[in-house]
């Protein structure tokens, strides 16, 4: 190295104690050596090389030929190199509470990073890092039809309504459900067009709380449900039902049973169209809202504990975090900037069953631009990206390579700002505990 820098610098390893580190023999009596793992660039690269690494296989032969002193040995090793790295890591007292900041901002960021190409996983857009090392989908035309996804997942998009001037009063939740099981031999398309028609979506009114409507601060949009079907497991109010009549309908639901229709929905038993002894296992499912934790909230106080009472659920995914590490941006999007960013038509906002599709297809726009942008050249990514201006000047379509600079807005930091999840070394790894969504970072 100091060759390379002309003898600028000198480095040397130190003497004594802290130069033990510089120096671990591996391979005495036996035991394993090191094996090449890949290059690193930076932090964030070396810590997804870290990540991807595989676990102690007993069954390889190296392990399998160990002495009993030499295993002792090795153990003894990787203890002492597991205590030099949490001591190095570990804060000093009087760290620079700055650096502090930006390590949970990283750590933040890298999470969101590493939902969005779960998602990918799900959607059969991207393999497993182990099958991206040897070439396995290295394009992506979405004019051929999807292969079964590896991972076989049910994306379920909740919003609720409450009333502006009382938000315990709770008046409509909308689902769209997404099955991937149904996305096998079905050609997305250009701008998703062939996965938006399949969202199967679902509007529940409160039928006590229809009179509560929101006109002053947001424009509610209760009588105006563009998608799903007729479907009325109790009769709506004479005024809801005539103003009605020309829009898709919603169901109403008696208060006491809105917890009951929800679970039916939440917590699907096999893949539509298909018979019990073709499918018999309970589908996993990911839920997708935007800033969706006081949905989650209230959807409890109507009776269902989606983290408590599901045992279906892998993961929780957010499309304002989500967009953010698209973007690279340092404050939340709202759904109708996001939907505008992301060229997707949208009307009749703070609908519930219509935000809940919004927001499935933002997921969706989302993941695809960000697995275009990935396989693109380089010379691609470092067009500068311009926001929209305003809803017509929306004209991206999903199929084009979306932009994202070094420098975009809000970004102003130093370093990676974990932005980067890891390339193709990394697959976004296994989903966070019990459904927990990766919070909030806005310093």
């Amino acid at each position: 190295m100091n060759a390379a820098l002309d003898h600028t610098t000198a480095f040397c390893i130190p003497e004594g104690n802290a130069g033990d580190k510089f120096r671990i023999t591996f391979g005495e009596l036996g035991g394993p050596r090191p094996r090449f793992l890949g290059k690193a660039k930076g932090e964030d690269a070396a810590h997804e090389l870290r990540v991807a690494g595989p676990g102690l296989n007993e069954s390889d032969s190296e392990m399998k030929g160990m002495t009993a002193q030499g295993r002792l040995q090795f153990e003894e090793k990787l203890e002492q190199i597991w205590k030099w790295t949490a001591q190095s890591a570990k804060p000093k007292k009087g760290s620079n509470k700055a650096v502090l900041n930006r390590v949970k901002r990283v750590t933040v960021h890298r999470a969101w990073g590493h939902s969005v190409k779960r998602v990918q996983r799900y959607l059969g857009i991207r393999p497993r890092a182990s099958a991206a090392l040897s070439g396995s989908l290295a394009s992506l035309d979405l004019s051929l039809a999807m292969t079964r996804p590896v991972e076989s997942v049910v994306f379920i998009a909740i919003d609720v309504e409450w009333f502006e001037f009382n938000h315990n009063i709770i008046t409509e939740v909308g689902l769209a459900v997404l099955d991937t099981w149904q996305t096998v031999g079905i050609a997305p398309l250009a701008n998703l067009k062939n996965w938006f028609r399949m969202i199967k979506s679902h509007h529940l009114r409160v039928a006590e709380n229809a009179h509560a409507v929101n006109r002053v601060h947001v424009r509610g949009c209760e009588n105006f449900f563009d998608f799903g079907s007729v479907s009325r497991p109790c009769k709506p109010p004479a005024r809801a039902a005539m103003l009605m009549t020309v829009r898709r309908s919603s169901q109403f639901v008696k208060e006491k049973d809105m917890a009951a229709a929800i679970r039916s929905i939440l917590e699907p038993k096999t893949a539509e169209g298909l018979t019990i002894a073709e499918y018999t296992e309970d589908r996993k499912v990911v839920l997708v809202g935007h800033d969706l934790e006081s949905d989650i909230a209230a959807i409890k106080a109507l009776g269902y504990d989606i983290r408590g009472d599901n045992k279906q659920l892998l993961e929780i995914v957010d499309t304002k975090d989500v967009y953010r590490h698209y973007r690279r941006m340092r404050d939340p999007a709202s759904l109708e900037g996001t939907l505008t960013d992301l060229a997707i038509p949208h009307r009749n906002l703070h609908n519930a069953g219509n935000d809940a599709v919004y927001t499935l297809q933002a997921l969706l726009g989302i993941a695809v631009k960000k697995r275009l942008d990935s396989l693109a050249p380089e010379e691609k990514k470092l067009k500068k990206w311009v926001p929209p201006t305003s809803r017509r000047g929306a004209v991206r379509r999903l199929t084009e390579t979306p932009s994202i600079a070094p420098q975009l807005p809000n970004a102003g930091e130093e370093g990676d700002e974990g932005w980067s999840s890891g390339g193709e070394m990394s697959d976004g790894g296994l989903p966070t505990a019990n459904g927990q969504s990766t919070g909030d970072w806005a310093g």
